[in-house]
């Protein structure tokens, strides 16, 4: 069984499932939305993705990703209102907020914030995205929630001399003795697909169970 928060398994992990099953075909993916990884031993989970820090020695944690935060728009939005090329010109713009109102950048060789204003505030990843997909507004989140659809051209990046890192993205699993060996390849697995886009999937283990 694999844990994960929503946006991750549908946006990321469920487009890549089927070069996963045409190497193993008989490894069966519990898949899980989710994200409280505390209690998955609890819940006969073994594997979980964890966006942030994990401080539980419980847990073994493999870093799968971190990058940078990104503020992305499609370009209907950016052509009726504007491209923002300093971080104040977003004080004109409609922001789409998370969980906080309050954007970090880097500029002049410091951390600044700046307080935004939306008309929405979507506190779900997967919700978020949609949101910056249908033109709603400018977001800021993590670059690898959004990698795909830089890369397809559907959304534009903006204020990029002024990226600050984002948050990591890990697998975490219970402390063992023995790591079973298809857990092994599901873990190989997350590490490749959320590689950097300069990196492809050509490397993954193409060795059979």
């Amino acid at each position: 069984s694999l844990l994960c928060p929503a946006f991750f398994g549908r946006v990321h992990l469920l487009p890549k499932l089927k070069h996963f099953y045409a190497l193993y075909p008989h490894i069966e993916v519990e898949l899980v939305f989710g994200t409280r990884y505390a209690d998955i031993t609890e819940s006969g989970i073994n594997l979980s993705v964890v966006v942030g820090p994990v401080k539980d020695a419980r847990f073994v944690t493999r870093l799968l990703t971190r990058g940078l935060m990104v503020c992305c728009a499609t370009p209907e939005y950016l052509r009726e209102h504007g491209t923002p090329e300093v971080i104040d010109d977003l004080l004109s713009h409609n922001c789409l907020v998370s969980n906080y109102a309050m954007w970090r950048f880097r500029e002049g060789g410091r951390i600044v914030e700046l307080p935004v204003k939306g008309n929405l505030i979507a506190r779900a990843g997967d919700a978020l995205r949609e949101a910056t997909l249908l033109g709603l507004g400018i977001a800021q989140t993590n670059g690898w929630l959004l990698r795909n659809d830089i890369e397809s051209g559907a959304l534009v990046e903006v204020l990029k001399p002024y990226r600050v890192p984002g948050r990591e993205m890990s697998v975490v699993y219970p402390q063992t003795k023995f790591l079973p060996r298809k857990m092994r390849v599901i873990i190989d697995f997350l590490l490749q697909i959320t590689k950097p886009p300069t990196q492809t999937c050509k490397s993954f283990n193409n060795n059979r169970l």
